[in-house]
Order: C-alpha cells, then sequence, then structure tokens
C-alpha cells in the first residue's frame, strides 16, 4: 500500500472519530439545554425522545466510538502505541464518562460538567490520532 492512499484512509478515520465524539457532546450539551429548548418548541433527541432515550443514544455512539478505535488498530494494522494511547487516553476517560452519565447525571449542571469533561478529552483523542499516523 502506498503511504499516500495510507494516509487518506487514516484522515478519514480520524473524521469518523470526530464526528462520533461531537455527535455524542452535542446530544449532551442538547440535554443541558433541554429546559429551553421545550420552552422555544424546539425538536432536539431529548425533548423529542425523552431523557432515557437519549442517554441510550449517547452510549451507543460513544460505543461505536471505541469499537471504531480497536477496529482501526486491526484493520489499519496500527502500532502498538496507537492501541495503548486509545486504550489509556481515550477509552478508560470515556467509559468513566459513560458510567457517569448513567448514575449520575440528570440535572443541567450535571450536563454541563460532563460535556465539559468530553472537551477536556479532545485533546488525548487528537494525540491518539498522531500516534496512529506517525507509528503506523
Amino acid at each position: 500500500e502506498n503511504w499516500e492512499w495510507r494516509q487518506i484512509k487514516l484522515a478519514i478515520l480520524g473524521a469518523v472519530f470526530v464526528f462520533l465524539f461531537h455527535l455524542g457532546r452535542e446530544i449532551i450539551k442538547d440535554m443541558e439545554d433541554s429546559v429551553g429548548d421545550r420552552a422555544l418548541n424546539l425538536k432536539t433527541i431529548p425533548t423529542a425522545w425523552g431523557m432515557k432515550t437519549s442517554k441510550g443514544v449517547i452510549l451507543a455512539v460513544f460505543g461505536l466510538l471505541v469499537i471504531a478505535m480497536f477496529s482501526a488498530y486491526a484493520l489499519f494494522r496500527l502500532s502498538t502505541w496507537y492501541l495503548a494511547g486509545s486504550a489509556a487516553l481515550v477509552t478508560i476517560p470515556l467509559i468513566a464518562i459513560m458510567l457517569l452519565l448513567l448514575t449520575k447525571s440528570s440535572s443541567a449542571d450535571e450536563f454541563n460538567r460532563i460535556q465539559i469533561m468530553l472537551k477536556l478529552l479532545m485533546p488525548f483523542g487528537l494525540i491518539v490520532l498522531l500516534i496512529g499516523r506517525c507509528t503506523g
């Protein structure tokens, strides 16, 4: 496989990771804003489907992200540095955030805290993408 094609595939893979991550985070942001959204009669996942279903959607999206990250290791024959970085820097914190979402979150302040945690996780996701690109 030539170098250019591999870089294109890794860029697409990174775009998929970023999309899934931000989709989950934006749904959490919608959960945070649901009182105002309902007052304005806006249709978002939380206002249309409810909080419990929204949490399920977020868990599914983040679950797909984790599966995609580990599938990329096998499909693109990425380095063990990528695998270790994915697990330590993204997957473990993301699972902790998902558990927090399931067990502790029911107010706008808690949803805000979770989406801030996700923002803090973003640079680590970028580091993992760089590891995959530079060590593969």
